[in-house]
């Protein structure tokens, strides 16, 4: 059975029906949840529970309710995220406002550069010291073994 009616989503029902027997047959048809997404800047690439479904200014009819993860992404612009749960029937609209990504200075990147190079630095001290220790060590070793030998 296939039930239709404008402004609903169509239910497709499959049934068996022993001979001589009669049934009443009750349904629920669903309608859709209408979604409208607007941003600044407009044009941001909509995603919904990961699946690209267009850009904004976006308007969707069809969507079944239930909970939805929203993404919205803009080169240039930091990401947006959230999570939205659709009524049956019921219209939502959102507007989000993405934040351009700050660009780095070439003086912030130098400093990062300046304190990695020291980080590396400290690092290659610490693993030269270890490195010392470890040939010193078996140096030793291999000292006190020649002089157990000879006595």
């Amino acid at each position: 059975i296939i039930l239709k009616k404008a402004g609903y989503f169509a239910k497709k029902v499959t049934i068996n029906v022993p001979p001589g027997i009669q049934n009443k047959l009750e349904f629920t048809m669903e309608k859709p949840s209408i979604l409208k997404i607007t941003s600044e800047p407009s044009g941001s690439i909509v995603y919904l529970n990961k699946k690209n479904v267009g850009s904004t200014p976006f308007k969707n009819k069809q969507l079944k309710k239930g909970n939805y993860n929203l993404i919205l992404l803009k080169e240039g612009y930091k990401k947006s995220e959230q999570n939205l749960i659709l009524e049956a029937g019921k219209s939502d609209s959102i507007h989000i406002v993405l934040k351009p990504k700050v660009a780095e200075s070439s003086d912030t990147i130098k400093v990062k550069d300046d304190l990695r190079q020291k980080e590396n630095s400290k690092l290659r001290s610490v693993l030269d010291k270890i490195a010392l220790g470890i040939f010193a060590g078996f140096s030793l070793i291999i000292l006190l073994i020649e002089l157990s030998q000879d006595n």
